[in-house]
C-alpha cells in the first residue's frame, strides 16, 4: 500500500515509521551525520551574526523519539562558550542526532 493512499489520511511519515522502511547502515548514518554536521555548523555561524546583547545563548532540541544520550540535552539553554558540538558522538539513535540549536534571545520580544 502507498504511503500516502487515501486510506492513510496523514501527509507526513514520523521517524518510526521512516526507520521500518529504511534500513540505516553505518554508511547511511555516517551521511546523516555529516549532512547534521554541516547543517549545525551553518546554522551556528548564523546565530553567531546576531548581535550578541540580543542573546543569552542557544537551546538544544532533540526529538521526542530520541536516545537517551540526546535527552540529557533536550531543552538545555548553553551560553557561547560551552555550545555542544551536533551530532552528538554520543547518539545511539539508528538514524543519529537530529538535534538541532536555536538562539534564545534575551527578550522573547526582541525577535
Amino acid at each position: 500500500m502507498p504511503l500516502f493512499s487515501r486510506k492513510n489520511k496523514k501527509n507526513s511519515l514520523d521517524s518510526k515509521e521512516i526507520i521500518s522502511i529504511y534500513d540505516f547502515n553505518s554508511t547511511e548514518r555516517a551521511e546523516c551525520d555529516r549532512v547534521s554536521r554541516a547543517a549545525w555548523e551553518k546554522v551556528l555561524k548564523d546565530i553567531l551574526n546576531i548581535d550578541p546583547r540580543l542573546l543569552r545563548g542557544v537551546e538544544i532540541h532533540a526529538a521526542d523519539d530520541c536516545c537517551p544520550y540526546c535527552r540529557k540535552f533536550k531543552n538545555k539553554v548553553f551560553d557561547f562558550k560551552n555550545i555542544p558540538v551536533l551530532p552528538h558522538s554520543g547518539c545511539t539513535h539508528k538514524m543519529g542526532c537530529r538535534c538541532t540549536i536555536y538562539p534564545m534571545y534575551k527578550n522573547k520580544y526582541t525577535r
